[in-house]
């Protein structure tokens, strides 16, 4: 959770909520880990 927290997943997620609820369960892992790779070489 506190990755999450961190990173700004949980908001992340409810403002693509409509795209990725729609994909499967890896699809979404991978764009997670992506995302926070990206949050992380902008810090």
């Amino acid at each position: 959770m506190r990755l999450f927290k961190n990173y700004g997943i949980l908001d992340y997620l409810s403002v693509c909520y409509d795209a990725l609820h729609t994909t499967g369960r890896q699809y979404i892992v991978e764009d997670i880990e992506m995302f926070i790779n990206a949050r992380r070489n902008s810090f």
